[in-house]
């Protein structure tokens, strides 16, 4: 019944081709290839729990509750893709960060688990795809894509290395180190690439069609480019081009502002970038168009703020910036706030079925 309803979904009312499911469309995007419509992808976690009348904290730790609200949003919004997302960061949470899980809200980490050289060499032991919470993420995963079948992808959440490397020591110590003890810094980096590639490839193995990374701490309002450079990109290349190797569809999400350091990342290999408002989408798809999907850039802000005429007016102008000839999925710029209004939610939802896709 839910794959005759993906289907439903994906019926072209603006564009000349051929109806697509929405596994059809996000990966023809990915492929850099037209497709019957702009796809949207809506990143509604925290307010998808929220419109299915649940508070954050029992939607994310419960399967059920989470699926429920991945599956209306999917249905009700008309998103073409499901998240699978757990609010805790596995590898941090696995080797013994203490997290505070709030009742409405996502986890937030109150103690980092590096502390010292010695706290990095005693988690050298630890299998962190064995621990429990890695395990449940896993089940999510599976769950979700049974639910979904194939003509839904299933996008999961990892974070980027430097990205969990912040979350091993903490951020203002990773930031002070790269100066004082950049040797450190280096090891603690090689270490979260080689347990987020773990993580990535087992959530692919156990159904996701795209991992989507996220490096919030690493863009141009954290961080130098000569730092980007030396501390996140090495190692953003390294698990990309591994997972490419392994078949593997991946998302960069450039959170903040990228704009010093797009063509450093043109050279990590991710498949799709998620971009932030301080993008210019026209400006990367004239650069960059040829060599990598485009995602984004309608700000979360303006989601929450509203009127949905306004959403709808910056999502149409997305669709102009990127959307010719392929390559490009209609989104927010970031996770959609949990308090957002449904008609904004919905405003967004509406352009890409709605303004008509043309690649001339």
């Amino acid at each position: 019944m839910l794959a005759d309803h993906a289907l439903a979904r994906g019926r072209c009312t603006a564009g000349k081709k051929a109806e697509m499911t929405s596994a059809e469309r996000v990966a023809a995007a990915l492929e850099l290839r037209e497709t019957d419509r702009v796809p949207v992808v809506l990143f509604t976690v925290y307010c998808g729990i929220k419109y299915a009348g649940c508070k954050v904290g029992e939607g994310l730790a419960d399967d059920e509750r989470y699926i429920r609200a991945e599956l209306k949003c999917l249905d009700d919004f008309g998103s073409d893709a499901v998240w699978a997302v757990g609010g805790v960061d596995i590898v941090a949470f696995a080797l013994g960060a203490e997290v505070r899980f709030l009742e409405d809200d996502a986890p937030q980490i109150l103690e980092h688990p590096i502390r010292c050289r010695e706290d990095l060499e005693r988690m050298r032991s630890v299998d962190v795809m064995a621990q429990g919470e890695a395990q449940r993420r896993l089940r999510r995963v599976r769950k979700l894509k049974k639910a979904v079948g194939k003509e839904v992808p299933v996008v999961a959440v990892v974070q980027a290395p430097f990205n969990t490397a912040c979350q091993l020591r903490g951020v203002e110590n990773l930031y002070k180190n790269m100066i004082s003890d950049p040797d450190f810094v280096t090891a603690i980096l090689e270490f979260a690439t080689e347990r987020d590639a773990e993580h990535a490839l087992a959530l692919a193995e156990a159904g996701a069609d795209v991992i989507w990374m996220g490096n919030s701490v690493a863009g141009g309002l954290s961080i130098s480019r000569k730092h980007y450079e030396q501390f996140a990109h090495p190692y953003s290349r390294r698990i990309f081009h591994q997972l490419k190797a392994s078949g593997v569809r991946t998302a960069l999400h450039t959170c903040g502002n990228w704009n010093d350091r797009f063509d450093i990342v043109a050279d990590e290999g991710a498949d799709v970038w998620h971009v932030s408002e301080y993008a210019d989408l026209s400006a990367l798809k004239t650069l960059y168009g040829d060599r990598v999907c485009l995602m984004g850039n309608v700000g979360s802000v303006g989601i929450l703020k509203g009127p949905p005429e306004r959403v709808g007016d910056e999502a149409a102008k997305c669709i102009e910036d990127a959307g010719k000839g392929g390559g490009f999925i209609l989104s927010a710029d970031c996770g959609i706030p949990r308090d957002a209004p449904w008609d904004n939610v919905m405003a967004l939802a509406k352009a890409a079925r709605n303004i008509a896709y043309t690649t001339r």
